[in-house]
């Protein structure tokens, strides 16, 4: 069954641009890992501190092999400091 997962991240005032050159590295890696069918990050347009992650993958097996990669590891812990606080993050299967 094909996984969808979203990610909600707020960053502090004046960070969005380290962020953004983080989150950029972590698409990067992630859209060459099997199992990845979909990896989009969006930036609000009334707010740029606020960064959406869209992701799709084949299934829940992949989307857990993503989770243990090293540099998902180093953006979690590198990525910390920069937001208000903890990301959201909520999975979703498609209805139709």
């Amino acid at each position: 069954m094909t996984i969808y997962s979203y990610g909600l991240l707020k960053t502090k005032k004046g960070h969005s641009l380290d962020l953004r050159s983080f989150l950029i590295d972590l698409i990067t890696q992630s859209r060459v890992e099997l199992g990845c069918t979909r990896f989009d990050l969006h930036q609000s347009i009334e707010d740029e501190e606020l960064f959406v992650l869209v992701e799709e993958w084949e299934d829940e097996y992949w989307l857990q092999r993503h989770r243990k990669q090293a540099y998902m590891k180093n953006f979690l812990t590198h990525s910390r400091p920069l937001l208000t606080e903890k990301a959201i993050f909520w999975l979703t299967e498609r209805l139709n």
